[in-house]
């Protein structure tokens, strides 16, 4: 049909047994016949999204890799509740390594002008001010490595960020923040499986998953 209306040659190219597309452009993954996952474009394994943000992502969709029917597929949907489970305890119990809570991410203005005219100073900036007062020379385009804090004052605004190498242990960490950062990173790919998150801390996230 496609060949007689409009005039267009159509190859399949993969065989998915599971195929899962998110409402963002060109963002999706796929299971393919082997089990492999095939995964393109999506927020929780983008190289600036902490490794343990993808840790728990590519754990959720290794689940996936062995299912072949729906009785299969309706499992894996509860099994991957506890892989999230785990994650959210893990981050509540700061049982997380440091290094693996790090953005990096990259500097696309001069960040020494950026730092000293910006009042609302978004994250990767914060970071460069604290890196360049300690005298470390930052330029655009350099990357920059921040993990998420509880707020507080440096010089006269708020900050939520500290360079990773300026943070000793976890006991300053936003928990709820990371928290809040993993679920909507799932969500993209979570939420057309019929899976909603909702950021309620008392709510059992078996609650999530029904």
């Amino acid at each position: 049909m496609v060949k007689e209306q409009l005039n267009l040659d159509l190859a399949i190219e993969r065989h998915y047994r599971i195929c899962v597309l998110s409402k963002a452009k060109k963002a999706y993954f796929g299971i393919l016949n082997d089990g492999a996952a095939d995964l393109k474009g999506l927020t929780a394994i983008k190289s600036n999204a902490p490794k343990f943000i993808q840790r728990v992502f590519r754990d959720c969709v290794k689940v996936l890799s062995n299912v072949n029917n729906i009785t299969q597929y309706n499992q894996a949907r509860r099994e991957i509740g506890t892989v999230v489970q785990k994650g959210i305890h893990e981050l509540r119990g700061r049982k997380v390594v440091l290094e693996d809570l790090a953005y990096s991410v990259q500097l696309y203005y001069d960040p020494n002008e950026r730092t000293s005219k910006t009042t609302l100073m978004p994250q990767p900036y914060q970071c460069a001010m604290q890196l360049i007062d300690q005298g470390k020379k930052l330029n655009r385009r350099d990357i920059v490595r921040f993990v998420k804090v509880k707020p507080f004052n440096y010089k006269g605004k708020t900050f939520t960020v500290k360079p990773l190498d300026h943070v000793k242990n976890l006991v300053d960490i936003n928990v709820e923040d990371y928290i809040r950062n993993l679920t909507t990173a799932l969500e993209q790919t979570l939420e057309p499986m019929g899976i909603t998150l909702e950021d309620e801390k008392e709510m059992k996230l078996t609650e999530w998953f029904k």
